[in-house]
Protein backbone atom coordinates (compact mmCIF):
# COMPACT_ATOMS: atom_id res chain seq x y z
CA UNK A 1 0.00 0.00 0.00
CA UNK A 2 1.38 3.39 -0.97
CA UNK A 3 1.61 6.32 1.43
CA UNK A 4 -1.14 8.22 -0.38
CA UNK A 5 -3.50 5.21 -0.13
CA UNK A 6 -2.78 4.97 3.61
CA UNK A 7 -3.47 8.69 4.06
CA UNK A 8 -6.77 8.41 2.18
CA UNK A 9 -7.84 5.41 4.30
CA UNK A 10 -6.93 7.33 7.48
CA UNK A 11 -8.94 10.37 6.35
CA UNK A 12 -11.94 8.19 5.51
CA UNK A 13 -11.74 6.43 8.91
CA UNK A 14 -11.64 9.80 10.72
CA UNK A 15 -14.67 11.02 8.76
CA UNK A 16 -16.71 7.95 9.69
CA UNK A 17 -15.66 7.98 13.36
CA UNK A 18 -16.41 11.65 13.95
CA UNK A 19 -18.28 11.79 17.27
CA UNK A 20 -21.57 13.65 17.05
CA UNK A 21 -23.21 15.21 20.09
CA UNK A 22 -26.79 16.34 19.85
CA UNK A 23 -28.01 18.60 22.65
CA UNK A 24 -30.73 16.74 24.59
CA UNK A 25 -32.95 19.82 24.62
CA UNK A 26 -33.48 19.33 20.88
CA UNK A 27 -35.48 16.20 21.70
CA UNK A 28 -36.95 17.43 24.99
CA UNK A 29 -38.11 20.81 23.71
CA UNK A 30 -38.13 20.94 19.92
CA UNK A 31 -38.93 17.47 18.58
CA UNK A 32 -42.70 17.99 18.92
CA UNK A 33 -42.34 21.14 16.77
CA UNK A 34 -39.72 20.14 14.17
CA UNK A 35 -40.86 16.53 13.86
CA UNK A 36 -38.74 13.56 12.79
CA UNK A 37 -37.85 15.12 9.42
CA UNK A 38 -36.61 18.32 11.04
CA UNK A 39 -34.65 16.30 13.59
CA UNK A 40 -33.08 14.19 10.82
CA UNK A 41 -31.98 17.29 8.93
CA UNK A 42 -30.67 18.90 12.12
CA UNK A 43 -28.68 15.77 13.04
CA UNK A 44 -27.21 15.52 9.53
CA UNK A 45 -26.14 19.19 9.64
CA UNK A 46 -24.48 18.63 13.02
CA UNK A 47 -22.76 15.52 11.68
CA UNK A 48 -21.52 17.40 8.63
CA UNK A 49 -19.82 19.98 10.79
CA UNK A 50 -22.35 22.76 11.21
CA UNK A 51 -21.05 23.36 14.74
CA UNK A 52 -17.70 24.46 13.37
CA UNK A 53 -16.95 28.13 12.68
CA UNK A 54 -17.05 27.51 8.92
CA UNK A 55 -20.44 25.77 9.16
CA UNK A 56 -21.39 23.17 6.60
CA UNK A 57 -22.80 23.55 3.13
CA UNK A 58 -24.58 20.50 1.79
CA UNK A 59 -26.70 21.20 -1.22
CA UNK A 60 -30.43 20.54 -1.14
CA UNK A 61 -29.87 17.88 -3.81
CA UNK A 62 -27.45 16.05 -1.49
CA UNK A 63 -29.87 16.31 1.46
CA UNK A 64 -32.66 14.97 -0.75
CA UNK A 65 -30.51 12.11 -2.07
CA UNK A 66 -29.54 11.14 1.48
CA UNK A 67 -32.83 11.65 3.34
CA UNK A 68 -35.28 10.90 0.49
CA UNK A 69 -37.61 13.64 1.71
CA UNK A 70 -38.04 15.78 -1.41
CA UNK A 71 -36.41 19.14 -2.12
CA UNK A 72 -39.44 21.22 -1.19
CA UNK A 73 -39.80 19.39 2.10
CA UNK A 74 -36.10 19.82 2.92
CA UNK A 75 -36.23 23.53 2.13
CA UNK A 76 -39.34 23.97 4.28
CA UNK A 77 -37.80 22.12 7.23
CA UNK A 78 -34.51 24.03 6.95
CA UNK A 79 -36.57 27.23 7.13
CA UNK A 80 -38.43 25.83 10.15
CA UNK A 81 -35.13 25.01 11.90
CA UNK A 82 -34.02 28.58 11.24
CA UNK A 83 -37.31 30.05 12.50
CA UNK A 84 -36.96 27.97 15.69
CA UNK A 85 -33.50 29.44 16.20
CA UNK A 86 -31.77 26.06 15.94
CA UNK A 87 -29.71 26.88 12.84
CA UNK A 88 -28.61 29.98 11.00
CA UNK A 89 -28.60 29.92 7.21
CA UNK A 90 -26.24 32.00 5.12
CA UNK A 91 -28.03 31.97 1.77
CA UNK A 92 -26.07 30.97 -1.28
CA UNK A 93 -26.96 31.50 -4.91
CA UNK A 94 -27.32 29.28 -7.95
CA UNK A 95 -23.59 28.56 -7.95
CA UNK A 96 -23.09 28.14 -4.20
CA UNK A 97 -24.98 26.07 -1.66
CA UNK A 98 -26.41 27.61 1.45
CA UNK A 99 -24.11 27.49 4.46
CA UNK A 100 -25.66 26.16 7.67
CA UNK A 101 -24.54 26.98 11.19
CA UNK A 102 -25.79 25.22 14.32
CA UNK A 103 -26.83 27.73 16.98
CA UNK A 104 -25.14 27.13 20.32
CA UNK A 105 -26.45 26.97 22.98
CA UNK A 106 -29.75 25.53 21.85
CA UNK A 107 -32.60 27.91 22.70
CA UNK A 108 -35.31 26.56 24.98
CA UNK A 109 -38.82 26.14 23.69
CA UNK A 110 -41.22 28.34 25.62
CA UNK A 111 -44.63 29.84 24.98
CA UNK A 112 -42.95 33.05 23.86
CA UNK A 113 -40.58 31.17 21.54
CA UNK A 114 -43.47 29.18 20.05
CA UNK A 115 -45.49 32.36 19.51
CA UNK A 116 -42.50 33.76 17.59
CA UNK A 117 -42.28 30.53 15.54
CA UNK A 118 -45.97 30.74 14.63
CA UNK A 119 -45.86 34.45 13.73
CA UNK A 120 -42.68 34.11 11.69
CA UNK A 121 -43.96 31.06 9.81
CA UNK A 122 -47.16 32.91 8.85
CA UNK A 123 -45.10 35.93 7.76
CA UNK A 124 -42.82 33.73 5.61
CA UNK A 125 -45.85 31.96 4.17
CA UNK A 126 -47.34 35.29 3.12
CA UNK A 127 -44.07 36.08 1.31
CA UNK A 128 -44.23 32.64 -0.40
CA UNK A 129 -41.04 31.51 1.38
CA UNK A 130 -42.76 28.75 3.35
CA UNK A 131 -45.42 26.39 1.99
CA UNK A 132 -48.90 26.48 3.53
CA UNK A 133 -48.78 22.79 4.51
CA UNK A 134 -45.88 23.31 6.90
CA UNK A 135 -47.44 26.47 8.35
CA UNK A 136 -50.56 24.44 9.20
CA UNK A 137 -48.37 21.73 10.75
CA UNK A 138 -46.39 24.31 12.75
CA UNK A 139 -49.61 25.91 14.01
CA UNK A 140 -51.03 22.56 15.11
CA UNK A 141 -47.77 21.44 16.74
CA UNK A 142 -47.25 24.74 18.58
CA UNK A 143 -50.80 24.70 19.94
CA UNK A 144 -50.39 21.15 21.25
CA UNK A 145 -46.86 21.58 22.63
CA UNK A 146 -46.23 20.92 26.32
CA UNK A 147 -42.96 20.71 28.24
CA UNK A 148 -41.69 17.13 28.38
CA UNK A 149 -41.55 17.33 32.18
CA UNK A 150 -45.30 17.98 32.31
CA UNK A 151 -46.06 15.04 30.01
CA UNK A 152 -43.66 12.76 31.86
CA UNK A 153 -45.25 13.51 35.26
CA UNK A 154 -48.64 12.33 33.97
CA UNK A 155 -47.39 8.80 33.48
Amino acid sequence: MSTSEGNEQGKERRRREFPVNIDGSIVAHWLPIIGPTGLSIYMLLVYMGGTKIAGCFPGVRFLDDFLKAGRGCIGAYCNLLEICGLIRIQRGNRLESNRYFIVQPVPRASEQALKHVMETSIEKSNKKKLPAWIVRAIDKRCRRWQPIQKLYRRR
